[in-house]
């Protein structure tokens, strides 16, 4: 999604997706794929997906059944809900964590939006991103 492109409303993707716009209300469904926030972009809803990366800015839910990273130049606001979670030194994160609700919180989701998880298949060909940092993982179960 490029720097110019300004969203308004839900986004329901099935294959891996980098964001580097605008995007206000969601939610972005994403359930088997990874969501990538680039530096310069800017959201305003939920994001639910396998994996989240974050290098902009983020305000809402981030809700991922494996990883959340939220890297040195991000700023998010709202709550986290994964059983791992990166927040590398230089990042800004204010809000909640939850990693022990990962299960109740995708069932709301499902009743509020819709079995969203159907929607969305898994992508075939997954998209390259970069490597993680030599960050610690922290890991809750």
């Amino acid at each position: 999604m490029s720097s110019g492109l300004r969203v308004r409303g839900q986004i329901s993707v099935n294959e891996d997706l980098v964001i580097d716009g605008q995007i206000d209300g969601g939610p972005i469904f994403g359930d088997g794929v990874a969501i990538v926030v680039a530096a310069n972009a800017v959201v305003n809803c939920d994001i639910l997906a396998r994996d989240i990366t974050v290098y902009g800015s983020v305000s809402g839910t981030l809700l991922a059944k494996d990883i959340v990273d939220i890297r040195e130049s991000a700023r998010v606001t709202g709550r986290i809900v994964s059983t791992k979670i990166i927040l590398a030194d230089g990042a800004l994160f204010n809000g909640t964590v939850q990693p022990e609700q990962l299960e109740a919180v995708i069932r709301v989701a499902q009743h509020r939006y819709g079995d969203w998880r159907a929607a969305a298949p898994v992508a075939a060909e997954p998209v390259r991103l970069p490597s993680r940092p030599p960050y610690g993982v922290m890991t809750t179960k």
